[in-house]
């Protein structure tokens, strides 16, 4: 029995089949990659702005670091001859009797338009303005604090929103540098700096940021070394301060700084101890 030969068109038939079963497969797997390589992709590029977020973060509370020591610094210059009482002064005060330390709590710290590091006391409202939710019908500049999260928020108008007072803005703040090379030194957004808590705008270009600085300011004793070399101490009851400097001389501060991500919220935070004068030398008590 010969064997049975398939026409031509029998065999073009079977070859179209093929030919869209394999174009079929081969788009499904190219289908298949592009999918991998945008999520990887989407995946790195997410990476990479938060790496850079991070990076800025700990910059800022940096920044929010090296200020309490200007702070410091600028009350030792200023109070040469009483160094030792007046190296906490509250930078508002501008004559030091000794007797007005800047007092343990949450802060904002801000350059003021006389390019001088100024704090605002985050817990500074009144008592019948706090609670868990915001008031209905606030005016221009109200001020709440949100005790469930801890946090104090300021109305703003134009924006018609409840605004976290710690809120960084990029702000023009040096007015003898032209970033942009424009010829104008009011439009540069060089610094970031804390806008709802001054009364007159540093420079005409105004960015809101996604980063938020808090300062925590703590007075400790009883320093000291643990097994792995790290610097540990307990935060003293302010009433137990009495301006007594030769038994408390040291301040804890805490800067950190949040920021909101795609998904969730971000924190970086550093710590570090200050001192009045003698407590350079005498690390003790």
């Amino acid at each position: 029995m010969q064997p049975r030969i398939k026409s031509m068109k029998q065999i073009l038939k079977n070859k179209r089949g093929e030919s869209i079963l394999e174009t079929v497969i081969a788009m499904t797997i190219l289908a298949i990659g592009i999918t991998f390589s945008s999520a990887i992709i989407g995946s790195s590029l997410s990476n990479v702005n938060l790496s850079k977020n991070r990076i800025v973060a700990v910059n800022i509370a940096r920044e929010g670091i090296e200020t309490m020591r200007n702070i410091r610094d600028t009350n030792w210059l200023k109070f040469a001859t009483k160094r030792r009482q007046c190296w906490n002064n509250d930078p508002f005060i501008d004559n030091c009797q000794g007797a007005t330390p800047i007092t343990p709590g949450q802060y904002t710290i801000y350059k003021n338009d006389e390019q001088k590091w100024m704090l605002e006391d985050q817990l500074d409202v009144e008592s019948d303005d706090t609670g868990n939710a915001f008031p209905d019908a606030p005016d221009d500049g109200d001020v709440f604090r949100r005790t469930d999260e801890e946090r104090t928020y300021i109305w703003n108008e134009d924006e018609i929103r409840w605004i976290d007072k710690a809120t960084l803005y990029l702000v023009d703040i040096d007015p003898l540098t032209d970033t942009d090379l424009d010829h104008d030194y009011t439009n540069d957004t060089d610094s970031y700096n804390h806008m709802l808590v001054r009364a007159i705008p540093l420079g005409t270009e105004v960015k809101r940021t996604i980063y938020k600085r808090y300062i925590k300011i703590e007075y400790v004793e009883n320093v000291d070394i643990d097994s792995d070399g790290i610097l540990v101490s307990t935060p003293t009851q302010w009433e137990n301060y009495a301006h007594n400097v030769d038994n408390l001389n040291r301040m804890r501060i805490t800067a950190t700084v949040v920021w909101r991500g795609s998904k969730k919220e971000h924190k970086s935070e550093l710590s570090t101890h200050i001192t009045d004068y003698l407590g350079r030398e005498r690390l003790e008590g």
